[in-house]
Order: C-alpha cells, then sequence, then structure tokens
C-alpha cells in the first residue's frame, strides 16, 4: 500500500531530524563541518544497516537515503537557527514542522 510507505519513510525522516542538530551541535566549529556531521552521521547509520542485515530486522533498500534526509532536514533547521539571535529554539521548531507539513501535502498530492 502506498500511503503504508509513504507513512513509514516520513517517520524515518522525522526521526532522525534530532540527530541532524544534535550532531553539528555537539563537534567543534569548522568550514567542513556539514561534510564532518554528516559522514559520522552516515558510518552511523550505514552500521546499523548492516547489523539489521546481519540480523535479518528490518529492511535495508532506501533507509539510509531517508534517514540521511531526515539529518539534513536537522542540520538545515540548526543551522538557520544559529543566525537568529533571540529564539533558535523557535527557529528549529518552525523549521522542522514547516518541512514535515511539506511531506505530508506531498503525501497527500
Amino acid at each position: 500500500d502506498l500511503l503504508k510507505i509513504w507513512f513509514f519513510a516520513l517517520g524515518n525522516v522525522v526521526a532522525f531530524i534530532p540527530v541532524g542538530i544534535l550532531i553539528p551541535a555537539n563537534l567543534p566549529a569548522s568550514k567542513k563541518l556539514f561534510w564532518k556531521s554528516a559522514m559520522l552521521f552516515v558510518a552511523g547509520i550505514v552500521f546499523l544497516e548492516l547489523l539489521q542485515m546481519a540480523s535479518l530486522l528490518g529492511s535495508f533498500e532506501d533507509d539510509i537515503v531517508v534517514n540521511t534526509l531526515g539529518f539534513c532536514i536537522g542540520y538545515g533547521s540548526w543551522k538557520i537557527a544559529k543566525t537568529q539571535d533571540k529564539r533558535p529554539v523557535q527557529a528549529v521548531l518552525f523549521c522542522v514542522l514547516s518541512i514535515i507539513f511539506m511531506l505530508l501535502a506531498a503525501i497527500g498530492a
């Protein structure tokens, strides 16, 4: 069922948004922060996916791409929030919710 697949993919995206905020927030600032954060994230996801495959739990097809999309949304929200001096938490929340609503709208289309 297509709706079930979209719902599962949306759940994977949303689940990894906080990781996209937490990883760069805990790494030292540098010009290549996005790439360092992304490589760390992808290495962790590949490890988890290989564990799933070895234990015959879950699926491996497109999880890495979908999870990385969630990471990128979180990272982008964190980056935007860093430019907001007064209300960074509200900026992150606004960005994340906006993207989730856009994804939901795409599902309904």
